[in-house]
């Protein structure tokens, strides 16, 4: 590749002035990570399964499956994941997630704080 001059340039974020740490999980029950899949069907089209996984254990603790792509399943997935533990309040768990406009929302972030949990960069 160097021979045709096909190499990239290194990918340079403007704005960021250091790097920054992710939080790592000691034990079960510390960190969440939420994100969505997508799945196409015959006739429903395109369909969406929002996952909250525990990043210990590597096991879902809460699902959504929904036709829409909006914050309100991206929310619902977390009430799930609470409902999983009886509906005990949570607390001291971290959850991440990826950029996407569902998780970035006003909503999302209201909703995050109301449940009790802390979200991570």
């Amino acid at each position: 590749m160097k021979g045709y001059n096909l190499t990239l340039k290194k990918n340079v974020h403007k704005g960021r002035q250091k790097r920054e740490k992710l939080y790592r999980d000691r034990e079960p029950e510390q960190l969440w990570e939420a994100d969505i899949t997508y799945i196409p069907t015959v006739e429903e089209g395109m369909t969406c399964l929002f996952n909250v996984k525990d990043c210990f254990t590597k096991k879902w603790v809460g699902y959504e499956y929904s036709r829409t792509r909006n914050r309100r399943d991206a929310i619902k997935s977390i009430e799930n994941a609470i409902k999983e533990y009886g509906g005990v309040k949570v607390t001291g768990i971290v959850l991440r997630t990826d950029n996407g406009t569902q998780y970035t929302s006003k909503m999302f972030k209201e909703g995050v704080k109301a449940l009790d949990l802390s979200k991570s960069i």
